[in-house]
């Protein structure tokens, strides 16, 4: 619930371009794949990015080295709590999460939530909420080329890209708000409760 009380207000002729990446350092997330999408780019497009990272993990090193070989401007965060997270993904342009394999993707959910546009890898879950091109965009798992023509379109594109945020936001919130999968829940405890009792 907490995400959806932020809406995204990002301005459209703003000269920086924040992508947050949510999520632990880990092998399993394939942050790599992100930098290298990012490193492709033009040098007066990479040089208006700002990637910020918000999470923790083993590779930090790995991939603070990477970044500084591949002149692409970020920022490690570390944990952040909840409302802090929120508050950033407000002032983000896009939100890409380049995992190998989620068993969800809470992080793309909760960027969703938020109306900020959003790019994860094809795994399987992310069929669960992104329709491509119509709530988000995905592309094949590791392939930073694609990942990086996504980000140069969403960089050309800022108000059809704001569109798809808005359509994420509505999908999260018609499919996995709190209203319709915690409280369902509820009245079945409830209900078992009362025939407990």
């Amino acid at each position: 619930m907490l995400f959806f009380e932020h809406q995204n207000s990002v301005v459209s002729d703003c000269n920086d371009f924040m992508i947050v990446a949510m999520g632990r350092l880990e092998y399993q997330k394939d942050w790599p794949t992100l930098i290298r999408a990012v490193s492709l780019l033009p040098v007066n497009s990479r040089s208006r990015i700002l990637l910020r990272f918000f999470g923790s993990g083993s590779q930090l090193t790995e991939l603070q080295c990477l970044a500084r070989e591949n002149d692409v401007r970020t920022e490690f965060n570390g944990y952040v709590e909840k409302g802090s997270l929120a508050s950033a993904l407000s002032k983000a342009h896009l939100s890409v999460l380049p995992s190998r394999f989620e068993g969800l993707g809470l992080s793309a959910l909760e960027g969703m939530a938020v109306g900020v546009p959003t790019i994860t890898a094809d795994f399987p879950a992310a069929n669960d909420y992104i329709e491509h091109g119509v709530t988000g965009h995905m592309f094949p798992v590791g392939d930073a080329q694609a990942l990086s023509r996504l980000i140069a379109w969403h960089m050309d594109n800022i108000a059809e890209s704001q569109k798809l945020g808005e359509a994420g936001r509505q999908l999260v919130q018609s499919q996995f708000s709190e209203k319709t999968t915690y409280l369902p829940y509820l009245d079945i405890f409830k209900g078992v409760y009362d025939r407990c009792v």
